[in-house]
């Protein structure tokens, strides 16, 4: 394949600024889940299957069969557990591997397709880009696993149809990770795979011919068998939980077949937005444009790049065939994505590895002659320090104490780092600062949530108690459900939403309910009950429209309360 070279290039120099992501990236495995949604969810289903030993069933919270997402991401989780316990580092450490896999094999797949330099700039790329900083700890989700996968899975089908020597590992690495693919989020994930798959079949059947079209039908033939091979056990999983049991009322009906979801009513119905589970928001979902901005601001700070890198390749007519394969792997997703009338922001994630490559090759091509996109460059770089100033700036108003010490230490030594580069040539410049703002900006919102996280979030702060208190009794939230309270309580808890579904709980119980049944929960417990403390809830939304009304966190209300009934 056709090699670039990339004149005064350190590879060196870019190591050590792509162990620096890894390192501030890391940092989020030490914070708190800080999302009381889907992670949190995601998490207490993992924790479920450790609490029962059902390794087959999946279970929301509150007792009742789940169908949504595959099992393979709970099953990694609960592994986890098992060797760290249920904790919040626990939840996030495959996720986050899963994502250095991802940066692994997109400098594998750069390699391959041009040369060793740009694949470490994908790598650093793909490492600096805002939502999979996020992704990888903070809002760890499927996508996080996807990312691996779906590169290594990539990369092995690159070199199982590409060269006429038939090897087995290509086949195998390819199609397991195509499997757990499925397994983690399902059927539709094959279109980004197999979008660049035909087209290295196309590729060799038609133009390098280095592989025999029958060698091509038996390999692809193989991949189909094998990727089959490797989903049985989800679906044996969905079989034995739901095709077993017709009684079962799921999606309020019965004879539910988990298969059959599995393989075609989640995927279908997700994409016209016409299945059990829907979106009907008024922010934009659905609009085919909308995921335009959001990669663009999903991508930062390397959006400009990207859009530079693809005017390029047009004005260029597409270069040659490894940017056309790119091209492939990125737009038949994205065009998919626009399409689908279900859409949620991080879906992009998938794509951000082939347009770290885009985005290497054209900073690779400007090392060589920076005239050419001088304004691009510049452009780089303002933005960068216009980001990380607006960063400092909401950090130190929001924090507090130690935590505004810590933003005003790394205040200091970023813009070191950046006055020590301000006389370096303008290319090392828009990379580096590129790489030092993002990473600065993560670190801001990883104390800004860190910090209202642990001070108001309702669940995380009453489970904290309770486990210091070494309690024995039952919990119940009483009117309300908080996720973080499932997780993070040692022993399970319980829910109820009127007085007979607490009726049927005895004995010594702690009772956790907005501030606003107070008064009724004494008229029911009367003596027994005694108030142990009050809580505040804050979140990131609460938050903002507070800081809009120019009032300080310490004046909010008490807003829940945890009772003891003896």
């Amino acid at each position: 394949m056709t090699k670039l070279s990339l004149v005064g290039y350190k590879n060196n120099y870019f190591k050590c600024l792509i162990v620096l992501c890894i390192v501030f990236n890391a940092v989020g495995l030490f914070f708190p889940i800080l999302r009381n949604d889907d992670p949190t969810l995601y998490a207490s289903i993992a924790k479920n299957i450790i609490l029962s030993g059902n390794w087959l069933s999946l279970f929301h919270p509150l007792s009742v069969d789940w169908l949504d997402k595959p099992h393979l991401q709970f099953w990694l989780t609960a592994i986890s557990f098992k060797i760290f316990g249920v904790t919040s580092f626990a939840y996030m450490l495959p996720g986050f591997l899963f994502h250095l896999l991802g940066a692994y094999y997109t400098y594998r797949l750069a390699r391959l397709l041009f040369d060793k330099s740009i694949g470490l700039l994908s790598a650093l790329i793909y490492l600096s880009s805002f939502h999979l900083l996020l992704s990888a700890t903070v809002d760890v989700r499927a996508e996080a696993y996807l990312c691996g996968m779906i590169m290594a899975a990539c990369y092995y089908y690159l070199k199982l149809f590409s060269y006429s020597q038939f090897k087995l590992k290509p086949l195998l690495i390819a199609t397991i990770m195509t499997a757990c693919a499925i397994m983690t989020k399902g059927i539709f994930v094959t279109i980004t795979i197999a979008s660049g798959v035909m087209l290295i079949i196309y590729q060799q059947i038609f133009y390098a011919k280095a592989v025999k079209p029958s060698q091509i039908i038996v390999r692809l033939i193989l991949a189909v068998i094998l990727t089959g091979l490797f989903i049985s056990p989800e679906l044996w999983a969905l079989y034995v939980q739901f095709d077993l049991h017709p009684e079962k009322i799921i999606f309020n009906t019965s004879h539910v077949s988990g298969i059959k979801w599995f393989l075609w009513d989640s995927q279908i119905g997700r994409f016209f937005n016409t299945g059990q589970i829907t979106r009907h928001d008024p922010l934009g979902y659905g609009h085919y444009l909308f995921f335009v901005p959001t990669f663009l601001w999903s991508f930062l700070p390397w959006s400009i790049v990207f859009l530079a890198g693809l005017i390029s390749i047009i004005k260029n007519r597409g270069y040659y065939y490894p940017f056309n394969l790119l091209l492939s792997w990125f737009f038949v997703t994205f065009i998919v994505f626009s399409l689908s009338k279900f859409q949620l922001d991080y879906y992009t994630n998938i794509l951000i590895p082939f347009a770290a490559i885009i985005s290497a090759v054209w900073l690779n091509n400007q090392s060589i002659n920076i005239a050419t996109a001088n304004r691009v460059i510049k452009f780089q770089i303002y933005l960068s320090v216009i980001l990380v100033l607006i960063a400092f700036i909401l950090g130190g108003y929001i924090l507090s104490g130690l935590y505004q010490l810590a933003l005003l230490t790394l205040a200091v030594i970023v813009l070191t780092w950046f006055f020590r580069l301000s006389h370096n040539d303008n290319w090392y410049k828009a990379i580096t600062f590129s790489v030092v703002t993002i990473n600065s900006i993560f670190v801001v919102i990883m104390l800004i949530y860190g910090s209202i996280y642990t001070q108001y979030d309702i669940g995380y702060n009453v489970a904290t108690y309770l486990n210091k208190q070494n309690y024995t009794q039952k919990v119940i939230s009483y009117k309300f459900n908080s996720l973080t309270l499932e997780f993070y309580l040692k022993n399970g808890y319980n829910n109820a939403d009127n007085k007979s579904q607490l009726a049927k709980f005895n004995g010594r119980l702690y009772i956790v309910s907005p501030i606003t049944n107070l008064a009724e929960l004494r008229d029911y417990y009367g003596k027994r009950m005694q108030v142990e403390r009050y809580f505040s809830d804050m979140t990131i939304d609460k938050l903002l429209k507070n800081i809009l009304e120019r009032e300080r966190l310490n004046r909010l209300s008490n807003q829940y309360v945890l009772i003891k009934v003896n």
